[in-house]
């Protein structure tokens, strides 16, 4: 019998190798499909896309190429991959694909228009990078490399850019369960709840550790996944 299948999309500036190191856990009862977006990853040195419509677009015809109409399936999305993954839901469900199964979203709340006071993007190089070390983001020896930095800070910024300039409303509900994982150092609770809003069932777990609070608690958060597939 053939493993069910979970596309799992990356953070801004990530790549599928979160999905085949820290998330390999998954491979005991998923068919574990990570994919990239152009110019990262295994994708690395193909133009970068200057839209999130652009990048969504192209992850959801890779998933459709990948997907059968009749087929169960689940999708995992890491920050700004959870707003991919909701998107791609719903450009599935209209396209008359099966409703994901379920849906395992981290540290990102649901779709919204992002105020242009909080844009990122816009800051200086140096505040820029003050503010990805501080969400865990870039790693104090890349910071040490100019010649990662140069290759590495063009992708990380130009992803902050389109989702930040990204409309994100959307107010289409998912019939379907989603559990959420997040940090409370992060995302206010609050704020975190809009999925309920696009989402009919969903879970919540909190954890320590800011954005990237899954590099020190993976195990318990894949284990958390495996219980509800």
């Amino acid at each position: 019998m053939s493993k069910e299948k979970i596309f799992c999309f990356p953070y801004a500036g990530g790549s599928s190798t979160l999905y085949e190191g820290n998330f390999s856990g998954l491979k005991e009862v998923f068919d574990v499909i990570p994919l990239d977006y152009s110019g990262h990853g295994t994708k690395f040195g193909l133009p970068l896309h200057e839209t999130m419509e652009a990048l969504i677009e192209e992850a959801y015809q890779e998933t459709k190429e990948k997907l059968s109409k009749d087929e169960s399936y689940c999708l995992l999305g890491y920050s700004m991959g959870s707003v991919v993954a909701y998107e791609i839901a719903c450009r599935l469900r209209t396209e008359g694909y099966r409703t994901p199964k379920r849906m395992f979203l981290f540290s990102m709340q649901a779709p919204r228009r992002i105020p242009e006071e909080e844009w990122l993007h816009q800051l200086s190089q140096d505040d820029f990078l003050k503010e990805m070390v501080s969400m865990g983001g870039i790693d104090e020896e890349l910071l040490a490399d100019p010649l990662m930095m140069k290759v590495f800070f063009p992708i990380i910024r130009m992803d902050f850019r389109i989702f930040e300039l990204y409309d994100g409303v959307r107010h289409e509900m998912l019939d379907t369960d989603a559990l959420i994982l997040y940090s409370e150092e992060d995302i206010r609770t609050e704020r975190i709840h809009g999925w309920d809003e696009v989402i009919a069932r969903t879970e919540y777990l909190c954890y320590p550790g800011g954005h990237f609070f899954v590099y020190e608690h993976c195990d318990e958060a894949v284990g958390e996944i495996l219980k509800r597939r």
